[in-house]
C-alpha cells in the first residue's frame, strides 16, 4: 500500500512554475516525484489550462537542444494544449486503450510467483507519473531519433518518447503528450477476482516508484505460492486513488487451469489406450501431451488421444494446457505392463463373524496401483455392495453366504468368489479358505484349510484321480498329486454342532524338470554367463541362482545371468526354477581357476660396474607365484628365486637376462637386456673453462680415481687422453673444478678418511698436476663441494663431518696452505646440495635443509667469508630445495631448485643484489618427476637450467626469456638415448651458447654437448 498522499497544490501560477521546473529531469527532461494517495473522498486535483500554458513558457530550453527546435515544440504543445483540452483541467488516471498494460505476466519463482508488467501512461515522456509540460523535454532532447530495424531505437527511452508509436520521434509525439495531458499515475492496484470476466477486487496496491529498468520502467511484485483467487489483473491509479486503464487477466497455473482427474495411467506393452483427463478452466484449452519415450505417438495435442503403449517399463509423461490466461503441467507416472501387472487376488480376510457385529474386510491382492474395487456381499450383511478397498460391513443372519470381489486396474482384471459365514458363539465348522488350488504332478505338496467353528475338528480330504493315496485325514496332509488338469476334490469337517464340506477344484501340472546347468571356462575375475537346460514344466518360468560364495553377485534372479567369478576354489551352487505348478532345485559343483601369470616390465634393467641392485617386476595372474631370475652371467649372485633381488652387477657390458614367473595356472617368461656400465662421472662431474677450452673433472667410481680431461679445441669437438688427478685410495667424489691462478684447480672428498681434499695443475692447460693438499682432515667431510676464487684466493663450500654448511679458504692465492674452515650454518643435518657463487662481492651459498626440508640462503658479512650472516629460508612448502644451484643472473642472485613434493622445477630471484630480500619461487616445469641434478648459468644476461626429467631418465634444459625467469621457452630434451641427466654440469662458452656435461649410466660414460645457439634451443645429440 502507498504510506503517502499527493496533494498537488495550484494555489497560485507562481507555485505552478516551481514546481514544473522541480519535476525538470537534466538530459531526459523528466524527474521522479513521490506517489501519494489523495484523502478519501476527494474526487481530484483542478488545474487551469492558463496556468499549464505559462509553465510551458517558462520551461528553459535543455542543453544540446537548438532554441528554435524548442520554441517550435513549445508553439506545437500550446496548440494541441488549446485544442484538446478545456480551460479548467482534473487530473486522471490513465486510461484508453493505448494506456492498457497488455504485457501482464506471472511466472513461478523460487517459493513464490512473480508478476510482472510495463508502465503505461502514454504523454508521459519521463515517466515521473504524470503528463504535464516537462515531458517536452525528453522529446526534445531525443528529437528526430528513429528506430532501425537491424539495431533497433539508439536509446532506451526512445519507445517511450515514441508516443505515437510510428516508428521515430517527432512533431507528431507532441499530439499524445496534448491527447493525455495531466494524466497522472501514483501507482496500481493490484486485484483478483475467481473469474476472468469481472467481479475483482483489490489485494493490494504497487507505488511507481518501486519500478525500475532501462527505457520503459518495470514493476515485479512476489506474491504467495497459495493465493485466494485464481484470475489477476492490475490497474493504473491516480494519487487520489482513482482507477484507470486495467491490464490483460492471468491465470493462476493449478488453480485457473488444472487437472482433476486423468485415465488410465498405463496398460499393456504394445496395446491402444485412449487417455482422457478431466480438466477445470476456461475454454478453449489447448492440450499439449509429453508421454516421455514410453508410447507411439509420443506426443500429441489431441484433448482424449489415442497412443500405443511401447516397451514394458515406467515413464516419465506430462500434460501440458494453455488457454488465454496460463499454462498448466500435470506430471504423471505412465506405465507399460505385462499381464504381472494385473490384479491377482490370493484371497480375502476375514471369513465371516458373529451376526450383528461389524466386520471390515480386506482382500490380499498384487497389482500395479491404481486398483478399484468391487464387492458383493449378497445377504450376508449392509451394506450389501462397495468400492473402497476395505469396506465395513455389519454382518446380518447366521448362515453362509456366496459373496465376491473384483479388483480392476489398467493392466487387467481378477474375481475371487469367497464365502462369508455369519454364525452364533458355539457354531458348527465353516470352511473359509482351502489351498493351495493348484501343484506339480509327481510332486509332493502340502493342503491347509481355514475352519472356523466350535474344535475341535474331523477332516475328511477327498483328492479323487489327483493323488496317491486319494485320501487323507490329517488337518494340513501332504499328499502325492499324480494327476494332470482341473481334478474336483473335496474337504469336509465335523464337529459336534454339525458338518460342513466343500468342494474345490485343483489344477496339477508339470513342474519345471531342470536336466542340467551350463557354463564355460571359469576364471577368477573373469565374467561367465550361466543357463539352465529344462526337460520339463510349462512356462513362464522365474529362477533363483545361488553360487554359493565363488561369483559376484552370488544371488541373482536373472534367467541366465553374467557373473563375475571370484577366488580360485570348488564351490557347491544351486538353480531354482519356479513355475505355476511348482518348482525344481538342482544343485551343481564347479572349480574357478586362477589366471595365469603374465610378467609386464622388469626395473631396473641397467647398473654400474659393482652397483648392488634390486631387481623389482610388474606383473599380473593369481598368487602364489614362484620366481626364477636369470641376468645372463651379468651379476652376482647370477639367478635367484626371490620377488625382489638384491644383486651386485659384474663387468660392463650387455647380458641377456629373464624374469620366469610361474603359478599354478602356468607360466611366462620376459627376456631383457641387463645393461651394465662402467662408473665415470657417476659420484661426481664438474665442466670449467680452461685455458679457452671446455675441461672436465669427473670421478672414476670403477677404479676409485680422479680424472681430469681438457678438449682439444675451444668448442669441445674433441678430447685429450683423462689425466690422473688423484689415485690415492677412493677419492673423487663431489669434485668441482676452477681455474685458480691461471691453472686449473679442483676441490673433492676422500669418503673413506672422511676429509675435503684440493688439488691444482702444475700448468695452464692441466696436462699435470700437483699434490693434493687437506683444507679440512678432521674426518667425516660428506661433501657437495664448490670451488670458487673469493677475493683473490680459492675458497671451498661444503657439507662437514656433523652435516654442518662449512666453509674455508685459502690463505695464499694458489691454495698451497689453508686457514681453518668456518661453520657458517650447524643445525641437526644441512648443508645438503650446497652451491656457492659470489654474490655482489661476498661468497653466498643456497642449500639444503634435510631436517626441516627447506631451501636456506646465506651471504658472508665480508669480502672473504670471515663471518656469515643469519641464512634466509627462501623456500618452505613441501620438501623443497634439493639439487639447489645458486648463480648470479644480470647482478641479482637466484637459485633454480626441485619441489620434491610436487616434482617439478622451481625458480627464485632475489630482489636486490645482495639477495638479503627474495621474491617468492614460480615453477619453471611442473610436469612428471623433474629438477634432479640441476645446474643454473647466466645464459645471455637470461636464467638457462640444465636438469634431469627424473621420469624419462633424460638431460633437459630450459632458457627464461627474460632476467627474472617470468617467461620461459619450451623445454628441450638435450640428450635422450639410454639413461641420462645426473651429474649434470655446466659452463657459458665464449661465444655464449651453453654448454653441458652428464652422464650416461648405461654406458658409464660422460658425455659432452654445446648448443648449436645462444639460447640453447637447439642441440646436437652427442
Amino acid at each position: 500500500m502507498f504510506g503517502l498522499t499527493r496533494r498537488w497544490l495550484y494555489a497560485s501560477l507562481l507555485l505552478g512554475v516551481m514546481l514544473s521546473l522541480a519535476w525538470l529531469l537534466s538530459g531526459c527532461g523528466g524527474g521522479r516525484r513521490p506517489a501519494m494517495v489523495a484523502p478519501a473522498g476527494h474526487a481530484g486535483t483542478a488545474a487551469d489550462l492558463t496556468g499549464a500554458l505559462v509553465q510551458l513558457d517558462a520551461l528553459p530550453t535543455p542543453a544540446g537542444v537548438d532554441e528554435e527546435l524548442f520554441a517550435r515544440l513549445k508553439s506545437a504543445l500550446r496548440e494541441a494544449l488549446r485544442e484538446e483540452k478545456s480551460p479548467r483541467m482534473v487530473a486522471s488516471p490513465p486510461s484508453g486503450p493505448s494506456n492498457e498494460v497488455d504485457d501482464l505476466s506471472l511466472v513461478e519463482g523460487v517459493g513464490n510467483w512473480v508478476l510482472s508488467w510495463s508502465y503505461r501512461n502514454v504523454g508521459d515522456y519521463n515517466q515521473d507519473g504524470i503528463v504535464n509540460v516537462s515531458d517536452l523535454t525528453p522529446l526534445a532532447v531525443h528529437f528526430l531519433e528513429a528506430k532501425s530495424e537491424e539495431t533497433g531505437w539508439p536509446s532506451a527511452v526512445d519507445e517511450v518518447i515514441d508516443g505515437d508509436g510510428n516508428g521515430v520521434i517527432n512533431i507528431a509525439d507532441i499530439t499524445p503528450l496534448a491527447a493525455n495531458f495531466f494524466h497522472d499515475c501514483a501507482g496500481y492496484s493490484l486485484q483478483s477476482s475467481t473469474t476472468p470476466a469481472g467481479g475483482f477486487s483489490e489485494f493490494d496496491q504497487v507505488d511507481l516508484r518501486t519500478a525500475t529498468g532501462e527505457g520503459r520502467l518495470r514493476f515485479e511484485v512476489l506474491l504467495p505460492v497459495i493465493v485466494d483467487n485464481p484470475y489477476l489483473r492490475v490497474v493504473a491509479i491516480d494519487a487520489q486513488g482513482m482507477p484507470g486503464a486495467d491490464s490483460n487477466v492471468r491465470g493462476v497455473p493449478g488453480m485457473a487451469l488444472t487437472v482433476v482427474s486423468l485415465s488410465p495411467r498405463g496398460g499393456l506393452a504394445g496395446t491402444q489406450v485412449q487417455l482422457t483427463a478431466v480438466v477445470e478452466g476456461v475454454e478453449p484449452i489447448a492440450y499439449q501431451w509429453d508421454f516421455g519415450g514410453g508410447a507411439e505417438p509420443n506426443t500429441s495435442t489431441e484433448e482424449s488421444p489415442i497412443i500405443t503403449l511401447g516397451a514394458e517399463g515406467t515413464y516419465d509423461a506430462s500434460l501440458t494446457l494453455s488457454n488465454d490466461y496460463c499454462d498448466y503441467t500435470y506430471g504423471f507416472t505412465l506405465t507399460a505392463g505385462t499381464v504381472a501387472n494385473a490384479p491377482q487376488i490370493n484371497s480375502v480376510s476375514p471369513s465371516g463373524g458373529i451376526a450383528g457385529q461389524s466386520v471390515r474386510f480386506s482382500v490380499d491382492v498384487t497389482g500395479t496401483p491404481p486398483l478399484e474395487y468391487s464387492w458383493d456381499f449378497g445377504d450376508a450383511g449392509d451394506p450389501q455392495t462397495a468400492d473402497v478397498a476395505s469396506p465395513l460391513i455389519e454382518l446380518g443372519s447366521p448362515g453362509s453366504y456366496d459373496c465376491s470381489v473384483s479388483v480392476i486396474n489398467d493392466f487387467g482384471s481378477d474375481s475371487y468368489d469367497f464365502t462369508v459365514e455369519v454364525g452364533t458363539i458355539g457354531s458348527a465348522p465353516r470352511i473359509t479358505n482351502i489351498s493351495p488350488l493348484k501343484g506339480a504332478t509327481g510332486h509332493d505338496q502340502q493342503f491347509v484349510a481355514t475352519v472356523e467353528g466350535n474344535p475341535p475338528f474331523t477332516y475328511l480330504w477327498d483328492f479323487g484321480a489327483a493323488a496317491d493315496p486319494p485320501t487323507y485325514t490329517e488337518a494340513s496332509p501332504t499328499v502325492h498329486l499324480i494327476g494332470s488338469g482341473e481334478c474336483q476334490c473335496s474337504l469336509t469337517v465335523d464337529n459336534v454342532y454339525g458338518s460342513d464340506t466343500r468342494e474345490f477344484t485343483l489344477d496339477v501340472g508339470p513342474a519345471p524338470v531342470i536336466e542340467s546347468v551350463n557354463y564355460g571356462e571359469l576364471v577368477t575375475e573373469q565374467d561367465v554367463t550361466f543357463s539352465v537346460t529344462l526337460s520339463g514344466g510349462e512356462g513362464p518360468f522365474a529362477y533363483s541362482w545361488n553360487f554359493g560364495g565363488g561369483a559376484f553377485p552370488n544371488i541373482t534372479s536373472e534367467e541366465s545371468p553374467t557373473v563375475t567369478m571370484g577366488l580360485p576354489g570348488q564351490y557347491d551352487g544351486s538353480v531354482t526354477v519356479v513355475n505355476y505348478y511348482g518348482q525344481e532345485s538342482f544343485p551343481f559343483s564347479y572349480e574357478v581357476l586362477g589366471i595365469p601369470p603374465t610378467v609386464i616390465s622388469i626395473d631396473p634393467t641397467y647398473g654400474g660396474n659393482g652397483e648392488e641392485v634390486v631387481f623389482g617386476a610388474s606383473y599380473a595372474g593369481t598368487e602364489p607365484f614362484t620366481f626364477a631370475w636369470d641376468f645372463g652371467g651379468g651379476a652376482d649372485p647370477d639367478s635367484s628365486s626371490e620377488e625382489m633381488p638384491t644383486v651386485t652387477l659384474g663387468l660392463g657390458g650387455i647380458y641377456s637376462a629373464s624374469l620366469t614367473l610361474t603359478n599354478d595356472w602356468g607360466s611366462d617368461t620376459l627376456d631383457f637386456d641387463l645393461r651394465v656400465g662402467g662408473n665415470m662421472g657417476n659420484g661426481g662431474l664438474s665442466l670449467a673453462m680452461v685455458n679457452g677450452r671446455p675441461a672436465a673433472a669427473y670421478y672414476d667410481s670403477t677404479d676409485g680415481d680422479l680424472l681430469y680431461c681438457r678438449a682439444n679445441d675451444e668448442w669441445g669437438n674433441t678430447w685429450s687422453t683423462p689425466v690422473t688427478i688423484d689415485a690415492t685410495g677412493d677419492v673423487g667424489q663431489y669434485v668441482s673444478l676452477c681455474v685458480v691462478s691461471g691453472n686449473p684447480a679442483v676441490s673433492y672428498i676422500e669418503p673413506a678418511l672422511g676429509v675435503l681434499k684440493y688439488a691444482r695443475a702444475a700448468d695452464a692447460d692441466g696436462s699435470s698436476w700437483g699434490t693434493p693438499v687437506t683444507p679440512d682432515n678432521t674426518g667425516g667431510v660428506a661433501g657437495y663441494t664448490t670451488l670458487l676464487v673469493v677475493d683473490g684466493q680459492p675458497a671451498i663450500s661444503y657439507q662437514g663431518g656433523s652435516l654442518d654448511l662449512m666453509y674455508v679458504r685459502a690463505t695464499d692465492t694458489t691454495g698451497g696452505s689453508w686457514g681453518s674452515g668456518v661453520v657458517v650454518y650447524g643445525t641437526d643435518d644441512v648443508g645438503e646440495y650446497a652451491s656457492m657463487a659470489v654474490v655482489n662481492g661476498a661468497p653466498a651459498i643456497a642449500f639444503y635443509d634435510a631436517t626441516n626440508k627447506d631451501l636456506l640462503y646465506v651471504r658472508a658479512l665480508d669480502s672473504t667469508g670471515s663471518t656469515w650472516g643469519s641464512p634466509l629460508s627462501l623456500s618452505t612448502i613441501g620438501d623443497t630445495g634439493k639439487y639447489c644451484s645458486l648463480a648470479v643472473v644480470s647482478g641479482i642472485p637466484c637459485v633454480a631448485f626441485q619441489n620434491s613434493s610436487m616434482g617439478s622445477l622451481e625458480l627464485v630471484v632475489a630482489q636486490n643484489a645482495d639477495g638479503s630480500v627474495w621474491n617468492t619461487s614460480s615453477t619453471v616445469v611442473g610436469s612428471g618427476m623433474v629438477g634432479g641434478y640441476i645446474k643454473l648459468l647466466e645464459v645471455g644476461g637470461c636464467p638457462g637450467i640444465a636438469f634431469e626429467d627424473m621420469t624419462a631418465s633424460d638431460l633437459a634444459y630450459i632458457h627464461a626469456k627474460d632476467a627474472q625467469g617470468s617467461d620461459w621457452d619450451s623445454v628441450v630434451l638435450v640428450d635422450t638415448p639410454g639413461n641420462t641427466g645426473q651429474f649434470t654440469s655446466g659452463v657459458v662458452m665464449l661465444d655464449g651458447r651453453p654448454a653441458l656435461t652428464t652422464v650416461e649410466m648405461f654406458a658409464g660414460e660422460v658425455r659432452y654437448l654445446l648448443a648449436n645457439d645462444a639460447a640453447g634451443s637447439d642441440w646436437p645429440q652427442p
